[in-house]
């Protein structure tokens, strides 16, 4: 008997991909003959946030040649949660700074054998654990034009600045890309993660505002050291006034507090705008008023966010659940004829609320980028603390999913504008409201 591995994927990889394992055997055309794949996580080998799980043991027929072809990604992708820590979803933050992604990375143990028995009605013989793979995934997605099944994460760390993001600052230099124009902002309010690759050294700096926009001088550091693979780091306002650590208590919110820049060792910064810029109006307690905040989680499993400021529209639509009453009553000793128990009789009432934004005209860069929130399975609307915004008032401060149900856009091909993209995004709450 000897059964050998011949393909496996490389570590750390994404599980919305194909994680393929090629499994050959001497015995393959023995009776009853099947490979087998068992996937833990052991104790020794246990996840970072200590996640177990029953051990899962599956079972493959040989293909024509009497290989194995098992492709584990989708076993491996339905026990990775959503990361909480990631997308900010506590509020406060208490630790902004070096905080891990414990949920959406596992590592998990795969371990491979055979069985296979002398005969079509003899007792099987069973082999498991010859072959052992220790395998580390996250929900992440590996591009089908890249020509290969494996993601590869040098690309994150030499192309994407170390991010796992197609956020355009991360991808752009600052002479490609104005990132006052267009970089993500961010309100006084609004927590704001970076998900990282490798543990580096970091800063994240609050900037004055200057007459050109790019020179005023650092009003706040704080710095640190993410600590290992798919590592969070705080960045957002909320973030760094909820650490003890940084100097002056975290207080970014004087009116010269124009911009946010995350730095890591030899990498680009990455900027994120404030809203009292002299570029973004807002009033003079820094509150940027009614604003729509996206939070979706793109291509990389990591999270994004995007604010859209122009005025958002809501359209309410209700489906109701009606039967038509007689005009008589048969239940009686007679049965008068009665105006007000006739018609439609209504039982259910469900609200659907339906909101309508558009974004303001963005380069191809960041049209791109925003695609991967229009495709994504995990999106959500986070309702801001800021007091006399419709969406505060309405639905008071909290963290919603939604569902994108279409988006239009406009092109603008006018040469003045260089080609220019608009979103129309209609969404609206994915648990709908019964009014009765």
């Amino acid at each position: 008997m000897a059964l050998t591995l011949t393909q496996q994927p490389t570590t750390p990889n994404a599980s919305r991909t194909n994680l393929l394992y090629t499994l050959t055997s001497d015995s393959s055309s023995k009776d009853q003959f099947r490979y087998i794949a068992q996937v833990s996580t052991d104790e020794p080998l246990q996840s970072p946030n200590n996640f177990f799980f029953p051990e899962v043991t599956l079972k493959y027929y040989p293909n024509t040649t009497g290989s194995g072809i098992i492709d584990l990604a989708n076993v491996l992708n339905r026990y990775l949660a959503w990361d909480e820590n990631s997308m900010a979803w506590s509020n406060p933050v208490t630790v902004p700074f070096g905080s891990e992604g414990q949920s959406t990375v596992q590592i998990f143990s795969c371990s491979f054998g055979e069985e296979f028995a002398d005969s079509p009605s003899s007792s099987l013989q069973t082999y498991t654990g010859s072959i052992v793979d220790i395998l580390t995934v996250f929900q992440g997605k590996v591009d089908r034009d890249s020509g290969d099944y494996n993601f590869n994460t040098a690309s994150i760390v030499n192309d994407h600045n170390n991010i796992f993001s197609d956020m355009p600052d991360v991808l752009y230099s600052q002479s490609q890309y104005d990132f006052f124009q267009e970089c993500p902002k961010v309100g006084f309010q609004d927590p704001q993660t970076v998900t990282v690759n490798d543990n580096v050294a970091y800063s994240v700096k609050v900037y004055e505002e200057a007459a050109n926009g790019y020179t005023g001088s650092v009003l706040l550091t704080a710095t640190g050291s993410t600590t290992e693979f798919h590592s969070i780091v705080g960045v957002g306002p909320i973030n760094i006034t909820q650490d003890s650590t940084v100097p002056n208590n975290g207080v970014v919110t004087g009116s010269d507090a124009a911009w946010i820049c995350f730095e890591q060792t030899g990498k680009k910064p990455i900027n994120y705008m404030l809203p009292n810029h002299s570029r973004y109006p807002c009033t003079a307690d820094g509150d940027p008023g009614s604003y729509t905040r996206f939070l979706w989680q793109n291509n990389y499993g990591a999270w994004d966010f995007y604010n859209v400021y122009n005025t958002l529209q809501q359209t309410d639509n209700v489906e109701r659940e009606t039967y038509t009453q007689p005009f008589p009553t048969y239940n009686q000793t007679t049965s008068p004829f009665n105006i007000n128990n006739r018609g439609e009789k209504q039982y259910s009432s469900i609200l659907t609320e339906q909101f309508t934004v558009t974004t303001d005209y963005v380069s191809k860069k960041t049209s791109d980028w925003l695609t991967q929130m229009f495709d994504s399975n995990n999106v959500y609307l986070r309702i801001g603390p800021y007091t006399g915004t419709y969406l505060t008032d309405t639905y008071s401060t909290d963290l919603r999913a939604i569902v994108i149900n279409n988006v239009n856009y406009r092109w603008q091909e006018n040469k003045f504008r260089n080609k220019t993209f608009q979103y129309t995004i209609n969404w609206s709450f994915s648990n709908k409201s019964f009014v009765y």
